[in-house]
């Protein structure tokens, strides 16, 4: 238990879950929520891992028991940041209890996170805790043999004991811990399209697609496009995978494909009933590639409007390493609303890993003096 060498999850139904977090954060605030917490936090958000905290996560007036608890279920990772104090709530230890039965009943993989205290003091309920649990058992004694048990079942979990990990150095266990939990997602994204894969309704739906005749799929997620790619079919089921990783990639906040050939394609929403006279329309494309670093990325983008007419116009160009991302963005303003935007690739070899955000279109008021020739910033 020195070290984080691993994570578990209990067996669960074969049905591919869902999740709104990739990361629900449970820790007791006194002890922790301005030092560790806050910077595993914030390293967990720079690293794209959508991270549910509840000290900020909840809004005024919600109710706070259905809402934790609607947030474990919908997550895919639990850190239990476990302190001194935390066994003085009971809050922290009712909400251990649910992480648990979520780990049991639906697969969540819990990570539990020794902060200042020893393992073993939480798993016999030495010490602090067996002070806090004291006082428990005149106040509530009918919640404590939960607790207990909860406590045992946690501490058997592999985790990061933060004393015996990187000689105590707490900027090195954290990022040890995003590192594991940056890789286990990928895994576990990965396993969970393989599953949505051989789902007979979905690939039976994939038809062949061309550059002018684009089969469009909706999405769930607000300003976010799934990429389709036309030349990617092999098989249909080789789509039907690209299509299920662009959902499960929802909390990166864009789609997601690996290049086989160079050109992909992002489909934006029908908005013709927006259009309004005195308006423009603003479109802003990102996309961001690795690769070997070989050849230049030039990025551009078709916009097909209502009259049918194409604009083409570079966004950027650089040069995609494995070692970094390279963002790649333009805005463009449009005298009317386009029906299709296309991002196209050119040099980018295959094997490249492709992150595009958008084509994002937003309606705003023109100034009196705006040239309506498409333009970049």
């Amino acid at each position: 238990m020195a070290s984080l060498t691993g994570t578990e999850t209990a067996s669960s139904s074969g049905a591919p879950r869902r999740w709104i977090y990739d990361v629900f954060l449970s820790f007791r605030g006194a002890d922790t929520r301005n030092n560790f917490v806050d910077h595993l936090y914030d390293a967990l958000i720079r690293r794209s891992v959508h991270t549910f905290k509840d000290d900020e996560q909840l809004e005024t007036g919600m109710s706070i028991p259905l809402e934790l608890l609607r947030a474990i279920q919908e997550s895919m990772f639990a850190i239990v940041v476990f302190s001194r104090n935390y066994a003085t709530s009971s809050w922290c230890l009712d909400e251990l209890v649910k992480i648990m039965e979520c780990r049991n009943l639906t697969g969540l993989t819990v990570i539990p996170v020794f902060y200042q205290v020893e393992p073993s003091v939480i798993r016999y309920q030495t010490g602090s805790f067996a002070d806090a649990f004291a006082k428990h058992e005149v106040r509530c004694k009918e919640k404590v043999p939960g607790w207990r048990k909860a406590l045992i079942e946690v501490t058997s979990i592999s985790g990061l004991d933060v004393s015996n990990t990187a000689n105590g150095r707490e900027s090195k266990c954290i990022e040890i811990l995003v590192d594991k939990i940056v890789q286990e997602k990928s895994h576990m994204v990965s396993s969970v399209v393989e599953q949505f894969v051989g789902a007979d309704s979905l690939v039976e739906n994939i038809q062949p697609l061309s550059l002018r005749k684009v089969k469009q799929f909706t999405s769930n997620i607000k300003d976010i496009n799934i990429i389709q790619n036309p030349e990617f079919l092999e098989d249909g089921k080789q789509w039907a995978r690209n299509l299920c990783r662009a959902e499960f990639s929802k909390s990166l906040g864009c789609a997601r494909t690996t290049n086989r050939v160079k050109y992909y394609s992002g489909i934006e929403q029908d908005i013709s009933a927006r259009v309004q006279k005195g308006l423009v329309y603003e479109l802003n494309a990102e996309v961001r590639v690795s690769g070997d670093g070989e050849d230049d990325v030039d990025a551009t983008i078709h916009i097909r409007r209502h009259n049918l007419s194409t604009s083409i116009g570079l966004v950027a160009r650089a040069l995609a390493t494995k070692k970094s991302w390279v963002k790649l963005e333009g805005k463009f303003l449009l005298p009317c609303a386009p029906l299709t935007a296309v991002i196209c690739l050119n040099g980018s070899p295959p094997g490249t890993d492709i992150f595009v955000r958008g084509p994002r279109v937003c309606a705003r008021q023109a100034p009196a003096d705006l040239d309506l020739q498409v333009r970049f910033d």
